[in-house]
C-alpha cells in the first residue's frame, strides 16, 4: 500500500429500498459510507465506486466494472480501506468473498460496513466463520430471489402465448383489447413470416408496410409493435438490442475516460463563428455530466489533445503491439486454463501436508496461483496474441479506427481532480506459448 493511499466507497442498488428512488438510495448509501470515513478520522474527498443496474451473481461479475475498478485499484496500493452500507453490496457469494478477502488481505485493505462493521473482524476464527456464514446467507438469499423470479417469468411467457396479457406490461389486457391476429383480416403469422425472413425488427416493419399488410389502427408499422407480435409467439427472441454491428464512435476516446466521481466522459465539440455568420467546428472535448452542475465536484471537462499527448507518450514508452488482431478466446478455454490453476493449487498444498515444501514456499506459490486466477476473473476477458512485433501505436488515422484499437488494450483510462490522465486499466492479454504480456496495470517488464 502507498503511503498516500486513501479509503474509498462501493454502492450498489439495493431491493430491500426497492420504494425509493434512485437517488435516495444512493444518498443513503453515500452518506452511510461518509460516516464511516469520518468516525475512521477521513474527512477528504471520497472516490465512489458504482455498480448500481448490476447484479451481484458470480456468474455476472464480468458486468461489473466499478468492482473491478476498484480491486485494480487496491492491487495498484491507491486504497487503504473500501467502505459499503453493507456487505451484500459488495458480494453474493462465498467465492466473490474470499477472493476479495485475500486480495485486501495482501494489500492491507481494510473492509468495513455500516451495518457489519469490519469484515472478518480482528482476523481470530470465530470472526472469519461469522463473515463466511454472512456470504453463505447472502448467497442463499440471492439464489432464491432467481429462483422465484424464473418461476415467474415462466408464467408471464404462458400467459403471454395464451394472449391473457400484455407482453410489454404483463398486466392484462383491456376489455375488448384482443391480442393482434384474432380479429378478422390479421394475422400474426404473416408478422412472424416476415420477421423470420429479414431477421430485424426494423427491416420487418419496412417489409410489412411495403406489402401492405394492415395495421389494426391503420397506422403504418413500427418496430415496436413488430417486437411485441414477434415475441408473443416466438419465446426464443431476447429481449434488448438484437446482434449487429456496434456503431463505430467518432472520437478517439469516447467511452474509455472515467472521471474521479467514477462518470464515463461523454463527448462534445466547441464550435465559433466567423464574421460572415458561418459556425465553424472547434476542438474536441470530454465533459462529466455529473460534475456539470455541482460546484463542488471542481473540473468537468477536459480537452482532447491534453489526453491525447498522455496516451502518446504511454503507448510509445511500453507499446508493444501485436502484427494481427486481439482474438479472445472461447469460454472453454477460459475454463480449462481455470481447471489447470485450481489443479496446481491443489498439487501445492497436497505437497505441503506431505511435507515436501515449508510453509513459506506453499505461500508463495498459491500466491502466485492466485494472482494468475485472479487475471481470468477480471471480467475484462483475456486477449490472446498470435504473433508479435515492435510496431509504434498509429494515432494518425480516422477516429473510430483509433477508439476500437484502444478499445482492444484498454478497459479505460483513470483521471484524477484536475482531469488529468493518471493511469489506465488494460485488458489483460497473453501471448500464444501462455506468457503474461501485460496485466491490469500494464505492460509487464520484458
Amino acid at each position: 500500500m502507498k503511503s498516500w493511499a486513501k479509503p474509498c466507497g462501493y454502492i450498489r442498488e439495493s431491493q430491500e429500498d426497492a420504494d425509493q428512488s434512485p437517488e435516495a438510495q444512493k444518498a443513503g448509501q453515500r452518506a452511510a459510507i461518509e460516516a464511516l470515513a469520518k468516525r475512521d478520522g477521513y474527512d477528504g474527498y471520497l472516490t465512489i465506486y458504482d455498480d448500481w443496474d448490476r447484479s451481484a451473481d458470480e456468474r455476472k461479475i464480468a458486468k461489473r466494472t466499478g468492482y473491478a475498478a476498484m480491486l485494480a485499484a487496491v492491487r495498484a496500493g491507491e486504497v487503504s480501506a473500501i467502505y459499503a452500507r453493507s456487505m451484500d453490496r459488495l458480494y453474493r457469494s462465498m467465492k466473490t468473498y474470499l477472493d476479495l478477502q485475500a486480495v485486501c488481505g495482501e494489500y492491507g485493505v481494510r473492509i468495513v460496513t455500516h451495518r457489519e462493521g469490519i469484515i472478518g473482524g480482528d482476523g481470530s476464527p470465530m470472526a472469519t466463520a461469522f463473515a463466511q456464514i454472512g456470504a453463505t446467507f447472502a448467497e442463499m438469499e440471492l439464489n432464491t430471489a432467481k429462483v422465484r423470479a424464473k418461476y415467474g417469468k415462466a408464467t408471464l411467457r404462458r400467459k403471454v402465448a395464451a394472449g391473457e396479457v400484455n407482453a410489454k406490461t404483463g398486466l392484462p389486457y383491456r376489455e375488448g383489447r384482443a391480442p393482434y391476429g384474432t380479429l378478422p383480416g390479421e394475422s400474426w403469422e404473416a408478422v412472424v413470416a416476415a420477421f423470420e425472413a429479414t431477421g430485424a425488427f426494423l427491416a420487418t416493419a419496412r417489409k410489412l408496410n411495403a406489402d401492405g399488410l394492415p395495421t389494426r389502427e391503420g397506422k403504418p408499422w413500427e418496430t415496436g409493435v413488430v417486437a411485441r407480435i414477434v415475441r408473443a409467439h416466438r419465446t426464443d427472441v431476447p429481449r434488448g438490442r438484437q446482434p449487429g454491428i456496434r456503431a463505430r464512435s467518432t472520437r478517439v476516446f469516447s467511452g474509455l475516460l472515467r472521471c474521479v466521481c467514477q462518470t464515463t466522459l461523454t463527448t462534445g465539440m466547441s464550435s465559433w463563428k466567423s464574421t460572415d455568420g458561418v459556425r465553424h467546428p472547434g476542438v474536441v472535448r470530454y465533459l462529466c455530466r455529473s460534475g456539470y452542475l455541482n460546484v463542488a465536484h471542481g473540473r468537468y471537462q477536459v480537452n482532447e489533445k491534453r489526453i491525447l499527448a498522455w496516451a502518446k507518450a504511454t503507448l510509445d514508452a511500453t507499446w508493444r503491439g501485436p502484427n494481427l488482431a486481439l482474438n479472445r478466446p472461447d469460454p472453454s478455454e477460459i475454463a480449462a486454463r481455470l481447471a489447470a490453476i485450481e489443479a496446481k493449487r491443489r498439487r501445492v498444498t497436497d505437497n505441503y501436508e506431505d511435507g515436501e515444501i515449508d510453509k513459506a514456499t506453499r505461500d508463495a506459490k498459491l500466491l502466485t496461483l492466485r494472482k494468475e486466477r485472479d487475471r481470468l476473473d477480471t471480467g475484462s476477458g483475456i486477449a490472446t496474441i498470435a504473433t508479435f512485433g515492435i510496431k509504434r501505436f498509429d494515432f494518425d488515422r480516422e477516429p473510430g479506427l483509433v477508439n476500437a484499437d484502444l478499445r482492444k488494450i484498454w478497459q479505460y483510462v483513470q483521471l484524477g481532480p484536475d482531469l488529468q490522465p493518471v493511469r489506465a486499466l488494460w485488458v489483460p492479454a497473453y501471448e500464444a506459448d501462455g506468457t503474461l504480456l501485460w496485466d491490469e496495470l500494464g505492460p509487464v517488464p520484458f
